[in-house]
């Protein structure tokens, strides 16, 4: 399927692109504090994300918020004192946690007890729900059996496993540690431990990438009892080190356009003969294998309460970051009670509902509550089905296959147009 005649110029290539442009929203600062003492706000569920910005090697294509450094050994105890700190307040013990989830960074930089110090804290100090998925993000190689039969014990029931590609060369080129053979092993062991919930990530139209290694990165994931992949496009980042390594950086992307489109086509065409599904824009997963509960709850408007240095998350309708500098890290927990976040207004959690609904494929104009947005909204996803980007079954507008390719750039609009038609109505009214 040939995607070049589009609407958009240039393919976003995360779901990021969605929230640029709303910061005018933004009430002011206020205190963790009085926050959280003063908050209502009500949900069905939340997600906690603890952030561990450490790694042992950095891949050439990332420029996350981490360090090449090994984990302080006071790392653990930090963030354990942060939730006890957190734990203090009724607006968090009275909340439905979930999902937790360990991100990066690598998680599993963090040695055995210091992952078991985090978890059981979890369970001791916060509302952890009793089918909350409880996620890693992990390398290969940080992953020994030690450290898996431990996460086993404590709960843990879902990875993800930042595979990238089977291709020993490519492996190389992207940075990875270990060749083909011992991320198959490493994978078995995981499924063989009794861990269901097991996901990779892979990248396509990376530099030197063939056809043939794409259909086999597809190949080996679907012949492994795998629950479901991500796969995304080669992102170009200014502070990575492949970037350096390239002629022509500027044009990457209009140069491999035709391979990024194929590469598309050939996982989803292979993974759906291979029995997966898509879950959201950019992850197809086997029947019921996979909710990705981390996701669904911070597109779907609950919390996410940040741990960790670099974390980020949302109290209610007020935004906060972490430090990232591990000294300031510690002086914002010791002085928690000073720690501020920003406001939002309220129409901010609507246009972040209302754009991330095509994040998972599809949008529902019935769930949009507002009249006056929801008409609007149709008449861009009408537009969109005249342009073949969806397929409309009532009030339901599916994404077709050439809409999900484009999906992040559809997000982005739904949320420049949500956030103009809120503006005008708020200049309405006042």
């Amino acid at each position: 399927m040939d995607f070049s005649q589009s609407r958009y110029d240039e393919r976003s290539k995360t779901h990021h692109a969605a929230g640029e442009g709303i910061k005018h929203l933004v009430k002011g600062s206020i205190s963790l504090d009085s926050h959280l003492k003063s908050s209502q706000i009500e949900t069905k569920e939340d997600a906690i994300y603890i952030h561990v910005p450490f790694c042992t090697k950095i891949c050439s294509f990332c420029n996350m918020r981490r360090s090449l450094i090994d984990p302080p050994p006071n790392y653990a105890d930090l963030v354990v004192e942060q939730i006890k700190r957190f734990s203090q307040y009724d607006y968090i013990q009275n909340r439905n946690y979930n999902s937790v989830y360990f991100g990066g960074g690598t998680p599993t930089t963090l040695s055995t007890e210091d992952l078991r110090k985090i978890m059981q804290a979890l369970k001791a100090n916060l509302p952890i729900g009793k089918e909350a998925e409880i996620s890693l993000e992990t390398t290969i190689t940080e992953l020994d059996k030690e450290k898996i039969d431990m996460l086993y014990e404590e709960g843990a029931n879902r990875f993800s496993i930042g595979v990238q590609t089977f291709s020993n060369k490519g492996r190389k080129t992207l940075g990875r540690i270990g060749d083909r053979n011992t991320v198959i092993k490493k994978i078995n062991q995981l499924l063989d431990t009794g861990f269901r919930n097991v996901n990779i990530d892979i990248i396509y139209n990376y530099p030197e990438q063939t056809i043939e290694d794409i259909y086999n990165d597809i190949e080996n994931a679907s012949n492994l009892d795998i629950a479901g992949f991500s796969f995304y496009s080669l992102i170009l980042n200014e502070q990575a080190q492949l970037i350096k390594k390239l002629e022509d950086p500027e044009n990457y992307y209009r140069e491999n356009f035709k391979r990024e489109v194929e590469g598309f086509n050939i996982i989803t065409d292979r993974a759906k003969e291979n029995g997966f599904g898509f879950l959201e824009l950019t992850k197809m997963v086997r029947p019921g294998r996979d909710e990705y509960k981390y996701i669904r709850i911070r597109h779907g408007g609950g919390d996410t309460l940040p741990l960790g240095a670099g974390a980020g998350g949302n109290i209610g309708d007020m935004s906060m970051m972490n430090e990232i500098n591990i000294e300031r890290f510690k002086n914002q927990i010791s002085d928690f009670k000073e720690a501020k976040g920003m406001i939002f207004k309220p129409e901010y959690r609507q246009i972040k509902s209302i754009s991330s609904k095509p994040q998972f494929t599809k949008i529902d104009t019935r769930e949009i509550e507002e009249i006056y947005i929801r008409d609007r909204i149709q008449d861009l996803f009408n537009e969109l089905v005249e342009e073949r980007f969806a397929r409309r079954d009532g009030e339901i507008y599916n994404l077709t296959k050439k809409g999900i390719f484009w999906g992040n750039n559809i997000c982005r609009e739904v949320s420049e147009l949500a956030m103009k038609i809120l503006i005008q109505k708020g200049e309405e009214v006042s």
